[in-house]
């Protein structure tokens, strides 16, 4: 509406007037910021903010059983405080190569096998492929007043998937609803999201630098010709 104000004013104005028109330049530079802000706006927010929304908009619960509670009963869940004594099973883990090693065990409270093992710890790197062997965080330990685990939304989340899918069939364990997790502090986002909330906050104002710089070489050229420059 502002570029087609702009230029209804400029029509108005400067009717057949040869000379350069600021309203008109005005009304270009809406439009060419208007473009540029939905696109490079979408392009931001896809890349740098999406998962920081997604993370910190989910619940958390506290006091969770891995033995009990099921998968699709804490889809929503952001960050879980598991029972105390709730332990990674290092007996049913598995990796998954391609190029990285995604390494996936399952979280357990007590002793007797699962009816579906739903909760799992990843990582990269830290186990080995298509074997027994889990080292990532502190998976050796006993959690004596809980872990507390923050969900991950990776893109690479398929991966640990498929470390699932062969552990199901390397120890005859099911995953109805396999969520996946990473040890964490209480409510501490993470430092990659952290990083790409500053990034997009740099970006932002690179692109705007860059815009009114846009702008000035464009405003030259428009209002001293090549001919009026010699």
């Amino acid at each position: 509406l502002i570029c087609m104000f702009f230029a209804w004013l400029d029509r108005l104005l400067r009717w057949r007037s040869p000379e350069p028109s600021t309203l008109g330049f005005f009304g270009f530079s809406f439009l060419l910021a208007w473009i540029a802000g939905i696109l490079l706006g979408t392009m931001s927010y896809q890349t740098y903010t999406l998962k920081w929304f997604e993370l910190t908009r989910l619940n958390t619960y506290k006091g969770v059983d891995p033995d009990v509670s099921r998968g699709a009963q804490l889809m929503d869940a952001g960050f879980i405080n598991f029972l105390p004594g709730t332990h990674v099973e290092v007996n049913i883990s598995m990796g998954y190569k391609d190029e990285s090693l995604y390494c996936v065990a399952p979280l357990q409270l007590g002793p007797l096998p699962l009816v579906t093992y739903d909760f799992w710890l990843i990582g990269k790197d830290c186990c080995q492929a298509s074997k027994r062997g889990f080292s990532c965080g502190s998976a050796k330990h006993l959690h004596s007043s809980g872990m507390i685990a923050r969900r991950v939304l990776a893109d690479d989340l398929d991966y640990y998937k498929l470390a699932v899918r062969q552990a199901e069939a390397a120890y005859g364990i099911m995953a109805a609803h396999p969520l996946f997790f990473e040890q964490a502090k209480v409510d501490e986002v993470p430092e990659e999201l952290v990083n790409q909330a500053q990034q997009a906050l740099q970006h932002y104002f690179l692109g705007y630098l860059g815009f009114q710089f846009l702008l000035v070489i464009l405003a030259i050229f428009f209002y001293f010709p090549p001919s009026e420059r010699r």
